[in-house]
C-alpha cells in the first residue's frame, strides 16, 4: 500500500468508533483488510451493526457494487452502508477488492475536477460516435468465445489484447477506433483513437452511467476501469461517445 494518508485514516477511525460516520479515506478498505486487530475493533462497534449480519458476498459480487458503493458514500456513508453491507464487510477482509476500490476512489477524485456532465442527460459534445447493444452483444460472445480459448493457458482472458470495438468516420472527417481490452475480470480498459488527433475532453455514456477522459497529446483516450458489466449486460444499453 502506497501514499496512504495515515493521518485522515486515524481520524476517520476515532469517529467511526464514537458513532459518527463520515466518506471512508480512499485506502481505509486496504487498511483494514491488512490489520485483523482493527477490523475486530471496528467490527464491535457501529460498523458490526451495519454489516456484521450481512450475509458474505463473493469477489464478484462486491465488484460489481464497488462504484455505487463509492459513490453514495459521497453524500450518505450511513445509507450505502445499509445497502451494500455485504460489500463493505467483505472490502475489510479482502485486499484485492479493497485495492480496487481504491482505484476506482481515485478515478473518481480525478473526475471531481473535470467538468460537470449535465444532469439533463445531454452531452454537451456534438459530435457522436454510437454502437448499439446488438454489437455489444456480438463483440461480447466473441470474448466469451475468446476466454473459452484461453482456458488451460498460463495468461488469463484479461490480459489479452484490445479487441476493435468500432471503426467511424465523424462528420468533421475525424477517424475514430474503439477499442475495448478486458484489462480485469470486472473492469475494463477503453482507449478511443482519432485521426486527425483530437484534443480536449470526450464523453462515454451508457445512458446515465457516464464518463469523461482527456485525449493526450497524441489523440487517444482512454478509460481505464469501466465496469464489465455495461458490456456484458444483454438487456444493457447502447454506447455513445460524444466528442
Amino acid at each position: 500500500m502506497k501514499n496512504l494518508d495515515q493521518g485522515l485514516i486515524d481520524t476517520w477511525i476515532v469517529a467511526c468508533l464514537q458513532g459518527r460516520m463520515a466518506c471512508p479515506p480512499a485506502t481505509l478498505y486496504q487498511v483494514i483488510a491488512a490489520d485483523p486487530g482493527l477490523r475486530g475493533a471496528l467490527m464491535a462497534g457501529t460498523i458490526g451493526d451495519l454489516v456484521g449480519g450481512q450475509r458474505s458476498i463473493s469477489c464478484h459480487g462486491c465488484r460489481a457494487q464497488i462504484s455505487a458503493l463509492a459513490d453514495w458514500e459521497q453524500t450518505d456513508t450511513l445509507a450505502a452502508w445499509r445497502t451494500y453491507g455485504a460489500s463493505v464487510g467483505h472490502l475489510m477482509i479482502c485486499a484485492d477488492c479493497a485495492e480496487i476500490y481504491a482505484q476506482v476512489r481515485q478515478l473518481m477524485e480525478i473526475d471531481t475536477s473535470l467538468p460537470l456532465i449535465p444532469k439533463s442527460g445531454v452531452s454537451r459534445y456534438p459530435a457522436r460516435l454510437q454502437v448499439e447493444r446488438s454489437t455489444l452483444t456480438l463483440f461480447s460472445s466473441a470474448i466469451s468465445t475468446m476466454a473459452q480459448a484461453h482456458r488451460g493457458s498460463d495468461q488469463p482472458i484479461y490480459t489479452a489484447e484490445p479487441q476493435i470495438l468500432a471503426d467511424q468516420t465523424l462528420p468533421d472527417g475525424t477517424i475514430a477506433r474503439v477499442f475495448l481490452t478486458p484489462s480485469h475480470p470486472d473492469m475494463w480498459r477503453l482507449t478511443v483513437t482519432t485521426t486527425p488527433p483530437r484534443q480536449g475532453m470526450m464523453e462515454v455514456a451508457f445512458a446515465q452511467d457516464r464518463f469523461q477522459i482527456e485525449f493526450n497529446g497524441e489523440g487517444v483516450a482512454t478509460l481505464e476501469m469501466l465496469p464489465a458489466q455495461l458490456v456484458l449486460s444483454p438487456s444493457g444499453p447502447s454506447l455513445s461517445i460524444h466528442f
